[in-house]
């Protein structure tokens, strides 16, 4: 199909906001788009004569006539979006409008969505890179014929051509450094404050690939459920390099879970608190990964923050969606990590299969009652890729279509037997007012802001809180179509 090598390439994500309400634009935290960054590292690194610039358009609030104009300008003759089911709507108006600004330029589209569900957006970009992208665009760029591109799938003649699949990537190793200096590193910030020396924020992946198999989670359908991991010595290189040239002093392992291989986490500690780095690092972890031993040489080789996924408290359900991580796990590891300094945040879901009111009350019972700083309640969204998307619209469960609707915050896009779609919705507010309107939970805050010293981060942090917890729920009650719809700026 091509057989010419591109030249130019801009990388993008969506100009989207995904929590409307009076102070989006002061609660907006940004996340480093690391996928591009690794995008944009290895193409550096395989495809050396093309120029790849990454346009953040959701970091720097752009809107759409700001970011045309920017690719405009920049004149690519292939562009990649990235994308995940909430934002797949915005995609292809996007790739449309960029048609008409660069009708000459290709436009490859990859993420979690196009990964499952390809035919989605293959009416409006030119190809979609399945799974771990890599290679794949890669092999793009350097002009081989698109045929013969492992993992690619593209319209030919009316149809849709699914090529063979890519293997995953044996040695991470391989990949190229992440472009970070392509990044607005000022525009990122964690949103929790924590004790940490003045400098950037970035997020990095040392592994990809979980062991477990949630039958909720889409991850799988990215990178697999073998974990792949960096060595350690190449993961110590590229920290100190965040540390040296982009002046990083916190970092966000995106890795499902890194402390799941328990001799790797000790080895990468040890070499941490030996180099004595002014860095912290926020992690996710299974409960099931956190005991006295590892949440020790964490914390003193700089870790600040653990986002557990709880997920449920109800024993059935935990069964049903072939959770790992027993009740009692979790609760010793938020004891753990507590006892060593380090802030726990709990992640819940609500309206998993089997949930009912009661399940729902055994949900926020548990949460008032962990070590936890914070906690996190959010819908289930049964996302393209997971096990439980096909079950979810077979039974008639879901009750959204728009993928702008596929949000964990706002209201909920499910019904089940056991409850209704307005019982999740009051549930929700009912959970995060239990928790978070209580004296025992200011008083942490109260810790945390003394801790930190981190003024800015801690004021829009309650300004976050009152969003959700105070001003939405009367927006959502006002408005329920608004609850559910995402800005597009």
């Amino acid at each position: 199909m091509n057989s010419s090598q591109f030249r130019r390439v801009a990388l993008l994500t969506m100009p989207f906001t995904q929590a409307p309400g009076p102070f989006f634009r002061l609660t907006h935290f940004a996340e480093p788009p690391l996928g591009l960054a690794s995008l944009a590292g290895s193409l550096r690194k395989w495809n050396p004569d093309t120029a790849v610039d990454i346009i953040d358009a959701h970091a720097l609030l752009m809107n759409r006539r700001q970011l045309l104009d920017r690719i405009k300008a920049y004149d690519p003759d292939l562009v990649g979006l990235t994308t995940v089911s909430l934002t797949a709507g915005v995609t292809t108006s996007l790739a449309r409008e960029i048609k008409s600004v660069c009708p000459n330029a290709k436009i490859v589209a990859g993420g979690p969505h196009p990964t499952a569900l390809p035919d989605d957006l293959l009416e409006e970009v030119d190809a979609v890179a399945l799974g771990e992208g890599e290679q794949t665009f890669s092999d793009v760029v350097s002009g081989k014929a698109w045929p013969d591109i492992e993992g690619l799938a593209f319209r030919e003649n009316g149809r849709v051509r699914f090529n063979a699949p890519r293997p995953f990537l044996k040695d991470l190793d391989e990949l190229g450094f992440p472009a970070y200096d392509l990044l607005p590193l000022r525009s990122y910030r964690y949103p929790y404050p924590m004790k940490k020396a003045r400098g950037n924020y970035a997020t990095y992946f040392s592994s990809r690939g979980c062991p477990s198999k949630c039958t909720f989670c889409a991850q799988m359908s990215v990178w697999g459920h073998r974990v792949r991991f960096h060595s350690v010595e190449r993961v110590i290189e590229d920290l100190q390099r965040l540390i040296d040239e982009f002046h990083v002093s916190l970092v966000h392992f995106y890795d499902d879970t890194l402390l799941f291989h328990r001799n790797r986490v000790f080895e990468m500690c040890e070499e941490m608190i030996r180099r004595k780095w002014p860095l912290r690092w926020i992690c996710l972890a299974r409960g099931m990964d956190i005991d006295d031993e590892v949440a020790e040489i964490a914390a003193r080789a700089g870790c600040g923050f653990i986002e557990v996924g709880v997920d449920t408290a109800n024993e059935g359900i935990i069964q049903t969606v072939k959770k790992d991580s027993t009740v009692d796990e979790v609760r010793r590891a938020f004891r753990a990590a507590s006892k060593h300094g380090i802030h726990v945040k709990g992640n819940f879901i609500i309206g998993l299969p089997g949930e009912t009111p009661e399940s729902v009350r055994e949900a926020i019972d548990f949460a008032t009652t962990l070590d936890a700083t914070y906690v996190n309640f959010f819908h289930f969204v049964p996302i393209p890729g997971s096990d439980l998307y096909d079950e979810y619209h077979q039974k008639g469960w879901m009750k959204a279509t728009d993928w702008g609707k596929y949000h964990f915050h706002h209201s909920a896009v499910v019904e089940l037997p056991g409850i209704s779609t307005a019982e999740l919705n009051e549930a929700m507010q009912r959970a995060l007012r239990a928790f978070y309107l209580r004296p025992k939970t200011w008083w942490r805050f109260v810790r945390v802001f003394f801790e930190s010293l981190d003024i800015r981060t801690f004021a829009l942090g309650v300004l976050a809180i009152i969003n959700e917890v105070v001003v939405r729920p009367h927006r959502d009650l006002a408005s329920p179509k608004a609850a559910s719809t995402p800005v597009v700026t």
